[in-house]
């Protein structure tokens, strides 16, 4: 009867220690993705802000000029604007 229960803390401590294995492996995992994903995310957000320069570049040429040019360049700042408000709920959302 001992040898029953032996075999069954045996089989107890296999198991966790399986379970602890593969906690492990699966904490590495996300810990790598997780560092991955926000080097991403920095990548993504040089980017948007490089847009966003070239956004208020825009806004003070939209100031200066006059008539179809200014159409023009609202036109583009519209375009714009709507790709960096798309672009800063994605990032939100990834975060």
């Amino acid at each position: 009867m001992n040898k029953d229960i032996d075999d069954i803390k045996e089989d107890i401590h296999e198991g966790f220690e399986n379970v602890t294995k593969q906690l492990k492996r699966d904490r590495d995992e996300l810990n790598l993705q997780i560092h991955l994903a926000e080097a991403q995310v920095r990548d993504e957000w040089q980017e948007i802000d490089k847009k966003w320069q070239h956004f208020i570049a825009m806004s003070k040429r939209l100031g200066e000029a006059t008539g179809e040019s200014s159409k023009e360049i609202g036109s583009a700042l519209e375009l714009l604007g709507e790709e960096l408000k798309n672009a800063y709920k994605n990032i939100k959302k990834s975060i």
